[in-house]
């Protein structure tokens, strides 16, 4: 009885691991992925998605935030302060994308890059919005944790991702 007990158990751990693994979709790209990490700001649009997928052993990071609507998207580079100080900057390559009213922009990360994230918790990201009427650009700073809750440690998803 005891076995068997023991065995359903086993069952329904590995079952729950294989459906709570993350996934980035990006047009017709997949990627396995972080979990979705919200980091705060204290203006509109008041929060942002950060995920960091695994593209073969290379990396990428998806950066997603709600939108008014369509006309205003994430544009331009974006930089990523690590908690000792290191910038990382990803370059816009335009692999962009708009759904569920959320703006959605994919950046590639270098072996390098990818490396110091693994090995440094993310402390805030620097991010653009671009109002596609006016063309108006305003930068965004978006902090990993808040005065309620403690910050991420995105170092280790990202170790696990990766192992």
């Amino acid at each position: 009885m005891k076995i068997k007990n023991y065995i359903s158990l086993v069952i329904i751990m590995i079952s729950l691991n294989l459906i709570s693994q993350n996934q980035i979709y990006m047009g017709e790209n997949l990627y396995k992925s972080t979990n979705n990490w919200t980091f705060y700001m204290d203006s509109f649009p008041g929060e942002i998605k950060i995920s960091v997928g695994k593209k073969q052993e290379k990396g990428v990071v998806l950066l997603s935030v709600r939108t008014i609507d369509k006309t205003h998207k994430i544009s331009g580079n974006l930089f990523i302060i690590l908690e000792n100080g290191n910038i990382i900057k990803c370059l816009d390559r335009n692999i962009k994308d708009y759904v569920n009213n959320e703006s959605r922009i994919l950046y590639n990360l270098t072996d390098r890059e990818l490396e110091n994230l693994k090995r440094f918790r993310i402390h805030s990201v620097r991010y653009f919005l671009k109002e596609g009427i006016t063309k108006n650009r305003s930068s965004f700073e978006a902090i990993n944790g808040s005065k309620f809750t403690e910050p991420i440690k995105t170092n280790l998803e990202i170790l696990r991702l990766y192992n």
